[in-house]
């Protein structure tokens, strides 16, 4: 089929709970409940967790949103098969990622990590730099286009600005390249890590 024939198949197809979800996701929601929820699941002894475990016991109230988390990644790998083949820009703050992310196992032989969450990416490079100098000592993920490229989410988010693509649960990134640009006079210096995205896609159906 042409490219405009899969859209028109996938837009039937998508259900208007997916719709919802995955609106409810570009909001705060995302960020405050679904993301944290999925995280604290798939790790939750680890140290990194305690003020998400914190803020779920307090907020969630015995509610890890199984339903909708899996109704919204569902939207995602739909949306991902018809996604353009475009770079995106992932901006990161607050802390510096582990030497391990950047190094190749010793079983796998691959540098990089796998995101538990839906992680959001952005086609404005501007926007992930902005992000990642926030509170400073952060880098930028530049993904190339390749065989999955994430859900183009800025036609139904509420903050479509952002221009949002977004990747499904459980998402490698692998890292195949990594630079310092030089930025203007605000922004001395930011680096870069390039990735590629290898999606289990076995692991993203077991969510929660």
């Amino acid at each position: 089929y042409p490219l405009r024939r899969q859209r028109q198949m996938c837009i039937r197809d998508r259900s208007k709970v997916e719709l919802i979800g995955l609106r409810l996701f570009t909001g705060t929601m995302g960020k405050e409940k679904y993301n944290p929820a999925i995280r604290f699941k798939a790790s939750p002894t680890g140290a990194i967790h305690s003020d998400w475990a914190r803020k779920l016991a307090a907020d969630r109230r015995g509610n890890d949103y199984r339903t909708t988390i899996h109704t919204i990644n569902g939207g995602i790998v739909r949306l991902s098969k018809i996604a353009r083949a475009v770079p995106l820009w992932r901006g990161t703050t607050g802390a510096l990622p582990p030497d391990s992310f950047h190094c190749a196992g010793e079983m796998s032989r691959l540098a990089g990590g796998t995101s538990y969450s839906f992680a959001p990416f952005s086609t404005d490079k501007k926007t992930a730099i902005t992000y990642a100098n926030a509170n400073g000592m952060g880098v930028v993920l530049a993904a190339q286009p390749g065989v999955m490229c994430g859900a183009e989410l800025g036609w139904l988010s509420q903050y479509p600005m952002i221009q949002e693509v977004t990747t499904p649960a459980f998402t490698f990134f692998r890292v195949v390249g990594k630079r310092v640009e030089t930025m203007d006079s605000s922004i001395e210096k930011m680096c870069f890590l390039d990735v590629q995205f290898v999606f289990d896609i076995q692991s993203s159906s077991q969510l929660l």
